[in-house]
């Protein structure tokens, strides 16, 4: 007997952190385009790292329109850019953000890097 499995709901697949942070840079990009006020961004995060399912995730920016990603080099500047207005005005909120842009990768896995043995 052969048994073909149903195919699974793709909205109900479990997301990885790489898919998580995926979702924050591209509502970080919304507020810099300023679709989103600080207060959005900082609940919407919230919401972001606490998803399981690909559906969680997809309603988080369901109301903001799709567009592509700018290149890390770009988003880095626009990301200090951001942070030193903020600095400038309102330095609470500067801190914030910078809690927020932080990459999760130095968060979560500082490791310093290792010169070969050779060296």
């Amino acid at each position: 007997m052969n048994h073909v499995e149903e195919p699974r709901d793709k909205l109900a697949i479990k997301v990885s952190e790489a898919e998580r942070d995926d979702a924050v840079e591209r509502l970080k990009d919304h507020y810099v385009a300023g679709r989103l006020t600080l207060s959005e961004l900082e609940d919407r995060v919230t919401i972001v790292y606490q998803a399981a399912t690909a559906a969680q995730l997809g309603t988080i920016t369901a109301d903001l329109p799709a567009e592509g990603r700018t290149s890390g080099r770009a988003s880095a500047g626009t990301d200090r850019q951001v942070l030193i207005l903020l600095l400038c005005f309102c330095p609470p909120a500067a801190l914030v953000y910078w809690l927020i842009t932080r990459s999760p990768a130095r968060r979560y896995h500082s490791h310093p890097q290792q010169r070969p043995s050779g060296v």
